[in-house]
């Protein structure tokens, strides 16, 4: 069987219909990229937990 991009394409999205129906528990569902934490929900973070500093290196 040759593959051709549009062949391995096809594939691809016929397999991710596959997921999407058969994610009943909705595991695999994505959306948008995560906006992240803001400035004010870091501080009240820090204020319940020991977080490192920002120049702290691993």
């Amino acid at each position: 069987m040759e593959f051709t991009l549009r062949n391995v394409m096809e594939r691809a999205a016929a397999v991710g219909r596959d997921v999407e129906l058969a994610d009943v528990h909705g595991i695999f569902r994505h959306g948008g990229p995560n906006p992240g934490a803001s400035p004010s929900d870091l501080a009240a973070l820090r204020r319940r937990v020991d977080l490192p500093s920002r120049t702290s290196s691993f």
